[in-house]
This record gives structure tokens, sequence and C-alpha cells, in this order.
């Protein structure tokens, strides 16, 4: 079971990289909320007080404070243990300094800091846990060191407020979270097909080809072409010309492998990365692609060029030259059929 105080990146979560920037973007905050509360600390000493008995128990929380803060600063690439800590510890911190303040007045306040660092950068599960940790730390130091008539109504103003407070900035945060990785699907996902979009798959073909080029595996793409489909858009409407390509990108995406790569590098111009197959292998899967088009009723029909390694190269750009080059002698020799780079007889059509 993973720890409660789990980092999750709100923004892009799942991808390492951006982990690695949220994980240093914890960091940094963590290091200037705890430097703000050091200096509210000092500043809260060098005020007119009364009664400066508590003085010395807040600047030993000033001093902790200043000295996670400037850890937290120095320490470029802390250990995630340490990283799930900045929340608890300023709970801990706080609930400290709840204790010796005379009198408490606004000291536990300070929850909102460490408990709205858990709410932008943690979960729901550790944000319940932080929050959890606060109540149980705040009710100790009411319970031990202020005084009777003060408790309940301390304990359930301020508990919650920070929980309101935290609560809001974890559903916004959440809510910003979701809509940006909405963006970062469109950006690389074609809405209507699932295929992805040309920049995207460019990058994963360069992928591909370098892993083609170190082991000397065999690698094929299937470069595909909707038959007339303007024709269909003309003659039915976008809407139709919608729900087949729908249709075709279902085909596909549940006829492949789940380590071939479907993408989308034109307007109704496909590609299949077939990793470890050579050309007479793909030609079988196109074949069978137009089988199952056919079998559901599509309203088109589709051509296809293919290409491999073997003949091409392990280049992007020979092997997508390649495939295109034979998707248009497929096209010129009456469109619904399958041509394979080098080959210049096109295999028949369907039926």
């Amino acid at each position: 079971m993973g720890s409660p105080f789990a980092i999750t990146d709100p923004l892009s979560a799942g991808k390492a990289d951006r982990r690695s920037v949220a994980r240093d973007r914890l960091r940094r905050t963590g290091s200037a909320l705890y430097a703000a509360a050091a200096l509210t600390q000092l500043a809260v000493l060098f005020a007119p007080d009364p009664d400066p008995s508590d003085h010395a128990g807040l600047a030993m929380v000033a001093a902790a404070c200043g000295l996670v803060a400037l850890g937290l600063y120095l320490w470029r690439r802390p250990p995630l243990a340490v990283l799930h800590a900045i929340s608890p510890l300023g709970i801990v911190i706080t609930t400290a300094a709840v204790a010796v303040a005379k009198p408490v007045a606004l000291t536990s306040m300070f929850y909102l800091l460490p408990l709205t660092l858990a709410a932008y950068f943690l979960d729901r599960r550790a944000v319940l846990a932080n929050l959890a940790l606060a109540a149980a730390g705040y009710a100790l130091a009411l319970t031990l060191f202020v005084e009777p008539v003060l408790r309940v109504a301390s304990f359930a103003a301020v508990l919650s407020i920070v929980a309101v407070v935290s609560w809001v900035i974890l559903a916004l945060t959440e809510r910003v979270g979701g809509l940006v990785q909405r963006l970062e699907d469109l950006a690389i996902y074609d809405p209507l097909t699932g295929a992805l979009n040309r920049q995207p798959f460019t990058e994963r073909l360069d992928i591909e080809m370098a892993r083609v080029d170190r082991s000397g595996g065999a690698c094929a793409v299937a470069m595909i072409d909707l038959d007339n489909f303007k024709a269909l858009n003309d003659a039915q409407g976008h809407a139709a010309g919608d729900a087949a390509l729908t249709r075709f990108g279902e085909l596909v995406r549940t006829g492949k492998r789940r380590a071939d790569l479907f993408g989308r590098v034109g307007g109704e111009e496909f590609m299949v990365i077939l990793v470890d197959t050579d050309a007479a292998s793909a030609v079988i899967y196109a074949d069978n692609l137009r089988a199952r088009l056919a079998a559901a009723q599509l309203p088109v029909t589709v051509s296809v060029g293919v290409a491999d390694t073997e003949e091409s190269g392990a280049s992007v750009a020979t092997l997508m030259a390649d495939a295109d080059r034979a998707l248009y002698r497929a096209k010129r020799a009456g469109r619904d059929r399958v041509v394979r780079a080098g080959r210049r007889a096109p295999l028949r059509a369907l039926g």
C-alpha cells in the first residue's frame, strides 16, 4: 500500500519528468512557507508583549521553522520520505507553538500553512491524513496547555476554517488538473478515432526506429487512406463522416497489438506502426483490417501502403516515403487494396 502522503502533481499526473518538477515545486514552496512562519514568529517576539514568558518557546519554534526552511532550500534533491514529511512536520511544529503560546491567540491559524500545502500537492487521502493529524495534535495541545473555557470553541473554529480552506484548494486543484489533462489528451490523441496526432506519433516512430537501429529488429508501417471520404461527407454530411471515422478508429485499435501504434497523419490518412513485424506480415494485417471494415459495413473502403525496415532501412523519412508511395500506387490501381513497397503489382482488392 502506498504512503498516505504520496505526492501527486495536480497538473501532470503520470508523467515522470513533470512529477520531478512537482517534487521540486513542493520542496521550494515548503521552504518558503517555513521561512514565512519563522519570520512571523520572530515578528511576534519583537512586538510589545506584557507577558513574555512564552518567548523562549516561540523562539525555539521560529528556529525550528528557519532550520527546516534552510534545509529544504539547500537540499535540492531530497528523498521522497523528506518531501512526504513537509506537511506533517509543519503540523507538529504548529502544535508545539500552540502548546507554548500564552495566550494561544491566533497561533493555531498556522495550521493553514502545512494544510494548504498538502491540499495543493497531495491527493485526497493524504489531505485527510494531514487533517486528522492536525485535529489530533490540536486537541492534545488544547487539552494539556490551554484553559478549558477556550478549548471547544477554539477547536471547532480552527478546524472548520482549515478544513474548508484545504478542501476548496483541493477541489480547485483537482478541477484544474482534470482540465489540463483533457487538454493534453486532445493534443496527443485525435478525439474521433483515438489515434495519436501527427507530432506525438512521429515522435514515437522516431523512438521505434532508434530501437530497430540499435537491435537490428524488424518494424513495418501500414499507411492507410480512407477511399472517397470527401464524397461521403458531401453526400451524407459531416456527421456521417465523423461516425465513419469513429467506427474506423475502434476497429483499428481493437485489431492491433498492445505494442503497435496507431496515428492520424492527415485528414483521412492514418498509419499503424507494427512492432517486430516484416512487410509480409504487415500485408496480412492490412488485408485483415480491410476484411473487418467490410464486415462492419463501413461506408468507406481503405487503400493501404506497406513498408518495412528490411527494405527501407531504419530511417523515419524513408520508411514513411516508401509507405506513402505504395499507398498512392494502391490508389491508382483502383483503391480498396494493399500495396507493398518495392513490389510492382498490388494485391487483389477484397472480394
